[in-house]
């Protein structure tokens, strides 16, 4: 009996171990098969990629997804950043922050103090102790950028958001209005007046008034009409002071109009920056092309990127989207010490899993099919609009 358990044994074992081997075959053979079909970022990159170069070039505006507060979204924006400066031209570099944070970044990283910077960015104000050392860093980073350029060739930051707090743009506004200017005609220096009278007797405790809400309405409102006599007075700061009346008068917490001011400032800046190439990172949200949900509101809103390829020609085929698919994360809220998620999923609850593929992979879809087949093997459903460019990817940690 035991010569007949020890040769069924025998017999069954291997036959289980060849099967267990079949069946891990299958399953590491997928996981191999989509490894084999991605390509690191930084490589992807950093290596001369004619066909990604000449795709590139259609472009004059670039935006990629990022999930706020984790590492990798920080490294793929260094990584865009450097190669989108080096190759293509880049010089306007869009940050999700509001406009007088991004302009303050801008004079630190082309050769003046830190201070003004550290003293007025609202985002260190709310960004956990681990995701401020991120931040820090990104900035430090674009400062080294600066510095591999000429001094007539330098980056600017710019954040194409409004402020929350309403001291930060009465603070920024005064800021523009120290410096000596020359005189200007009489509509000009009538309205100043009444800012800096606004100005002086504002709160920064307290909302803006109807009252100075309609002096600042009207101001803005000659600022449009007669754009050339500000710019005279105003010279290079004529876009700082347009932007930042505008960002007065608009409310961070109406999520409509957020998208609005962001799509205004960002064609104001467009017009005015005559290197037209620009690079940003925001929240995939953003980067929706079609009126989609968002919550807190009913129905669907437009977007930033929609409502400009909507109403202004010239940008209307000249951005380029890549949305990100990123399992695995770990990631912090904004103000918290702790990581308080973890998603194994990522974007439009696709249900994603986490497969160990190379982190990031970017490209084509409609030239690239792998690239859509790996998204299924991940989970994602097939009734969901792929965008044009994806990166997929997994395993980030919390910033």
């Amino acid at each position: 009996m035991r010569r007949k358990k020890k040769i069924l044994l025998c017999a069954v074992v291997p036959f289980l171990v060849v099967c267990l081997c079949l069946g891990l075959y299958w399953k590491v053979g997928v996981i191999v098969d989509i490894y084999k079909n991605t390509e690191n970022l930084e490589h992807y990159l950093t290596e001369e990629n004619q066909e990604l170069a000449e795709e590139f070039s259609k472009y004059d505006i670039f935006l990629t997804d990022e999930s706020h507060y984790t590492q990798k979204s920080y490294e793929q924006q260094k990584l865009f950043a450097q190669y989108l400066v080096k190759n293509q031209g880049v010089r306007t570099i869009l940050l999700e922050v509001g406009y007088s944070e991004g302009a303050y970044i801008t004079k630190y990283i082309q050769g003046e103090s830190k201070n003004l910077f550290l003293q007025n960015s609202e985002k260190l104000m709310y960004l956990s102790e681990e995701s401020k050392i991120s931040y820090l860093e990104l900035i430090e980073f674009y400062k080294n950028l600066n510095q591999e350029l000429e001094l007539d060739d330098q980056i600017r930051v710019v954040g194409l958001e409004t402020e929350y707090a309403l001291s930060t743009k009465l603070n920024y506004l005064r800021y523009i209005l120290v410096s000596p200017r020359p005189k200007g005609t009489l509509e000009v220096n009538r309205n100043l007046t009444i800012l800096r009278t606004l100005l002086q007797q504002t709160s920064e405790f307290e909302p803006l008034s109807a009252e100075k809400r309609a002096s600042a309405k009207q101001i803005f409102l000659s600022i449009e009409q007669n754009p050339e006599d500000y710019r005279a007075y105003f010279e290079n700061d004529f876009l700082n002071f347009k932007i930042a009346i505008r960002n007065l008068l608009a409310d961070a917490h109406d999520i409509a109009g957020r998208e609005k001011t962001i799509a205004s400032n960002l064609i104001d800046c467009y017009e005015a920056y005559q290197d037209h190439k620009f690079y940003g990172q925001y929240g995939g949200w953003h980067l929706q092309e079609q009126p989609s949900d968002r919550d807190g509101i009913d129905g669907k809103m437009q977007t930033f990127v929609g409502r400009v390829r909507e109403e202004y020609p010239p940008l209307s085929d000249k951005i380029l989207t890549i949305k990100k698919y990123i399992t695995n994360i770990e990631y912090r809220l904004s103000g918290k010490s702790d990581i308080v998620k973890r998603r194994s999923a990522y974007d439009s609850d696709a249900n994603l899993i986490p497969f160990p593929i190379s982190y990031l992979r970017i490209g084509n879809v409609s030239k690239t099919p792998e690239l859509y087949e790996d998204l299924l093997e991940l989970g994602y459903p097939e009734d969901l609009e792929v965008p044009e460019y994806i990166i997929i990817g997994n395993k980030s940690k919390a910033a």
